[in-house]
């Protein structure tokens, strides 16, 4: 119970931070790098892309009290669609880290569908959940995502979004093939 009551509150502490955040971002674009995810798995870091794993990111922590944390890393930047450069820790309150994760360990939620995060090159945002609707802009691998909901057409599910580029805010619909959740 206590574990529980924790999580909610980290949680919401989290959400909030978000919110101001992500209320920042409005007048700006949509973040392509420098933005907090957390890790569902503990995951393997390496110092360069495709060189020799360093470790394990653990994906919580847990203090002398029994206090559960999840972990989060911060996303510097992608380098390709494969790697991410990162900044970390391997402790609770301990010293940040800067390494490379494949990027199949990103996820973009883990409490929530708050946001998602393009995981294809070059996505088209839609002005309707067909595939003949207009391309209202086209949106690059890595941006984050505020969504709205999400809506299906048949056995396809596609996301309601924004999307904002210098300073204009873009509402559209990708595919759930486009976005990670």
């Amino acid at each position: 119970m206590k574990k529980s009551l924790i999580l909610l509150f980290v949680c919401i502490l989290g959400f909030t931070s978000f919110q101001i955040e992500g209320s920042a971002t409005k007048t700006k674009n949509s973040p392509r790098k420098n933005y907090v995810v957390f890790i569902d798995q503990p995951t393997p870091y390496y110092k360069k892309m495709n060189g020799k794993k360093l470790g394990t990111i653990p994906d919580s922590f847990t203090n002398k009290k029994g206090v559960y944390t999840p972990n989060v890393l911060k996303i510097t930047h992608y380098v390709n669609t494969k790697w991410a450069k990162i900044h970390f820790s391997k402790t609770l309150n301990g010293k940040k880290s800067t390494a490379y994760i494949p990027t199949k360990y990103i996820r973009a939620n883990t409490f929530s569908l708050e946001y998602g995060i393009i995981k294809n090159s070059k996505t088209a945002l839609k002005a309707g959940i067909t595939k003949k609707s207009k391309t209202i802009h086209i949106i690059p691998y890595g941006t984050r995502l505020s969504i709205i909901q999400a809506r299906t057409l048949g056995m396809r599910t596609f996301y309601h979004v924004t999307y904002y580029k210098n300073g204009k805010s873009y509402k559209g619909y990708i595919t759930e093939k486009s976005i990670q959740l």
